[in-house]
């Protein structure tokens, strides 16, 4: 038999503060991988995630292929956060959506701006989603990560983004802030969270960096590979989030 009630003199980061019994079965019913039919399906559909980004990112010679593999991608990634979200986790989901919506659009190249506008949205949404579930990290995180991301702005991509300065401008400031929440459970000693969303949100910031520069600078070689698996990646990384 387990019992949840809190030692004395005991600080736990959290705990149910309704008294709960229960049997070693109960317990590895819903941790255990092999008893928890919902961390089966996750593990499963993350498997399908690392096909359909495998595909997406070979597949050369057939482009519509490719944007419908794109998109199944994200949408498996999607599925994901859907089954384990709880509360303020289902802005991540919401996030996730415009993700997808985002990907979609980026296929077409006059469509650019409505892409980056979905993906700013899908920022906007995790953002709030870290922010009500960890809170606020420490105030330098922000003052690190936003100059150095302006200052990559404006000595590479500002004189070369010609009309798209100011949606950039403010897509950077947007992904920063994202970036500086998933720093958040650092501070709250959630053991995973405080390695895995940073790199979550490290990676979609290289990602679209990445596609900026090939976008508006030069060619990179071997970018598409390099954009679309830290992408995936990332993405792949704060649907997991939800779990924990």
């Amino acid at each position: 038999m387990f019992l949840n009630k809190p030692l004395p003199n005991t600080n736990y980061i959290t705990y149910f503060s309704t008294n709960l019994v229960g049997t070693r079965s109960d317990v590895e019913q819903f941790f255990s991988w092999h008893k928890n039919k919902k961390l089966i399906t996750t593990f499963s559909f993350s498997l399908i995630v690392v096909i359909f980004a495998i595909l997406t990112i070979f597949i050369k010679k057939m482009p519509k292929s490719k944007v419908i593999f794109k998109v199944l991608t994200t949408f498996t990634i999607f599925l994901i956060a859907l089954l384990n979200s709880s509360g303020s986790e289902f802005l991540i989901v919401t996030g996730l959506l415009f993700g997808m919506i985002g990907d979609f659009l980026l296929e077409f190249e006059d469509k650019f701006l409505h892409g980056m506008f979905s993906f700013l949205i899908g920022h906007i949404f995790y953002s709030l989603s870290f922010l009500i579930k960890f809170g606020i990290p420490n105030i330098l995180v922000f003052f690190i990560i936003l100059p150095i991301l302006l200052i990559l702005y404006f000595v590479i991509l500002f004189k070369k983004a010609e009309n798209f300065k100011l949606p950039i401008l403010v897509y950077t400031v947007a992904i920063g802030i994202m970036f500086s929440f998933t720093f958040a459970p650092a501070f709250k000693d959630i053991y995973y969270l405080r390695c895995m969303l940073p790199l979550a949100g490290g990676l979609f910031v290289f990602s679209d960096f990445l596609i900026a520069i090939e976008k508006f600078v030069r060619k990179i070689k071997y970018s598409e590979i390099i954009i679309l698996g830290t992408y995936f990646l990332a993405q792949l990384i704060i649907a997991l989030s939800t779990i924990f």
